[in-house]
């Protein structure tokens, strides 16, 4: 349709939905692939938005695509963070330490390819941890690169940690498996969460998983092991991020969805157009969503 918006990145008011700054992007037919776990991250001084084989770095203060140039490949599983004055690229086999200023990317770690069909996954907390599909668990020091890695012998489709713990999770028997991250042994029985896990977050002491084909958020409480209800987040969920008061999901029906990390509340946030990615600021506490056309499928 002619005249139709481009894709682009916009910062939402968390209370109304509505748009308060939009940055307009080019769109590309590698941001539908399915290995593309989470698209995008706010953090460091931008916001950043994975188009395989390319890391957009956008500029909220300016409105304005600073790079588009940084190189991060095509490969299974593939996903953003922000942490310690530095980007994370997981692209396949590979992790990125992008530099923020200068948007060059460094090999941090590459791990052996075991053959047959592998997925990766990465979680950060005070360090960084990355997951092969075999069962690898590799423990990363963010500064120096040191490395401590172990066969957990487990299922590991999905990654997540904190502090004191590090979460594994097996999608086929829909399982989370507690790691101890000094040991990089298993602690503990697993969880059962019912549907899928397509993405897992933790935060405190809550796990939260979001399944995309039913459109539903649920919290695990690692204190007590207990698994809450799931609640709903749409008919077609695609991006979660938890943030320090809410939990965020994007829609690809038009919405943002607010989930209070307490009482399990929904609020819906109408945005008229498809919410393909989630990120939220975590020192400004800002929204941030990767947005499609009107239409939901122009090319």
């Amino acid at each position: 349709m002619a005249g139709s918006p481009r894709f682009s990145v916009a910062q939402i008011d968390p209370e109304t939905g509505e748009v308060s700054s939009r940055i307009p992007i080019e769109s590309q037919s590698a941001l539908d692939i399915d290995f593309l776990d989470h698209p995008m991250a706010v953090g460091e001084g931008g916001v950043w938005l994975l188009q395989p084989p390319l890391l957009l770095h956008l500029d909220p203060r300016h409105e304005e695509v600073r790079s588009a140039e940084t190189d991060i490949g095509i490969g299974p599983s593939t996903s953003v963070l922000t942490a310690f004055d530095a980007v994370w690229v997981l692209s396949g086999d590979t992790l990125y330490r992008v530099n923020p200023g200068t948007d060059e990317p460094d090999v941090f770690l590459r791990l052996p390819e075991p053959g047959g069909i592998t997925t990766y996954s990465f979680a950060i907390a005070d360090s960084i941890w990355v997951g092969q599909s075999d069962g690898t668990l590799v423990r990363l020091d963010p500064r120096t690169g040191a490395r401590n890695q172990a066969d957990t012998g487990l299922a590991l489709d999905r990654l997540a940690a904190t502090s004191d713990a590090v979460w594994l999770a097996d999608v086929v028997s829909g399982e989370l498996v507690r790691v101890d991250p000094a040991t990089l042994e298993q602690v503990g029985r697993p969880i059962e969460v019912s549907g899928t896990i397509d993405q897992i977050f933790a935060r405190g002491e809550f796990l939260w998983v979001l399944d995309r084909q039913a459109g539903v958020v649920t919290r695990l409480d690692t204190s007590s092991y207990t698994v809450s209800r799931p609640v709903r987040v749409g008919d077609a969920a695609t991006d979660m991020a938890v943030g320090s008061d809410a939990v965020w999901v994007g829609d690809s029906g038009g919405s943002l969805y607010r989930v209070d990390p307490s009482t399990l509340d929904v609020k819906e946030l109408p945005v008229g157009v498809p919410v393909l990615g989630v990120g939220v600021d975590e020192a400004s506490g800002s929204v941030w969503a990767y947005l499609g056309k009107a239409s939901g499928h122009g090319g």
